[in-house]
């Protein structure tokens, strides 16, 4: 049986509410997924054909959508219980002061990083190629001025992007692009004359983005010794 193609739309979820039967959904579609290992294999009682390949792309899709959701719940419930670290309470309040929130990598989630505090992470699969981000998203928001004119709190934060020898942007306020953690060994790349950051790889849905960001333009502003 052929299951019809999903309808686009959007909900707003309550993580105290939606949070175990996110997780539970979650599950019940990776079963569904166990008995299609893949698009081309027959299940357990001999179906197969374009159907059932259809059905495993489907319930793949709703997968990776639900876990966005379910890692944005998350994120969402750690804050509200307090659960988060001081490392990460205080990454959260640098931010927040900077005010509105710029949604830059609509595809991508925010949640708790293995490499450092909070992280940017994948919502869907990313093939090498794929925009992961864009700085054009709110680019209203953002200033551009030469280094040497930086405000010092933008400079040792590093909540700058540089677009070439002589010329940065950053903004007052605070955008997915700012929970991008730095990777010697990254899945992303920039391509900063378009001001985009591009998956280097293919990047499974909950896989971290990373950036190593010794790559972009700094002019005269040295690389810190973390980045190293």
């Amino acid at each position: 049986m052929r299951i019809p193609k999903p309808i686009n739309h959007t909900i707003s979820l309550d993580p105290g509410i939606h949070t175990s039967a996110l997780r539970s959904l979650t599950f019940h579609i990776d079963s569904l997924l166990a008995c299609h290992p893949s698009p081309n294999q027959a299940s357990p009682t001999g179906d197969s054909g374009p159907d059932i390949a259809e059905n495993y792309e489907a319930n793949a899709d709703l997968k990776a959508q639900l876990a966005a959701a379910l890692k944005s719940c998350e994120i969402e419930l750690m804050v509200a219980r307090g659960e988060l670290t001081s490392s990460q309470r205080n990454q959260l309040s640098k931010q927040s002061r900077r005010g509105l929130f710029i949604d830059n990598a609509p595809d991508c989630v925010l949640g708790e990083s293995k490499i450092h505090g909070l992280g940017l992470f994948a919502g869907r699969i990313f093939e090498s190629g794929d925009i992961v981000a864009s700085y054009s998203i709110g680019i209203e928001n953002w200033q551009m001025a030469q280094y040497d004119s930086l405000p010092p709190e933008v400079l040792e934060n590093e909540w700058f992007v540089g677009l070439n020898k002589t010329i940065a942007m950053f903004s007052e306020h605070y955008a997915k692009t700012s929970f991008i953690n730095h990777a010697t060994s990254p899945n992303c790349g920039g391509s900063w004359r378009e001001m985009q950051i591009v998956a280097a790889k293919q990047i499974s849905p909950g896989e971290e983005i990373t950036v190593d960001f010794r790559s972009l333009p700094r002019g005269p502003i040295p690389i810190p010794q973390w980045m190293h």
